[in-house]
């Protein structure tokens, strides 16, 4: 499953990750369900936000499909 980062996982409005966000993501993980992370920005520019934090994420595509990187956030395509 992957999540778009801006007004989507992360809430601009409240400048967080809503607690109903953390949940799904949760569930998802215990399920076995891969989990990641997608957003126009850049990883240098994604990682300026608090979305890393809380999560070890299955993957990130960046610059909207640029850059696609893996779990320890190493560029796997560019």
């Amino acid at each position: 499953v992957f999540f778009d980062i801006d007004g989507t996982f992360y809430d601009h409005t409240t400048n967080c990750v809503l607690p109903s966000t953390k949940e799904a993501v949760r569930k998802l993980k215990q399920q076995g369900i891969k989990v990641a992370l997608c957003s126009g920005r850049p990883l240098q520019l994604a990682a300026e936000l608090p979305v890393f934090d809380e999560f070890c994420w299955d993957g990130f595509i960046g610059g909207s499909g640029i850059s696609v990187y893996d779990e320890n956030r190493e560029l796997i395509w560019e």
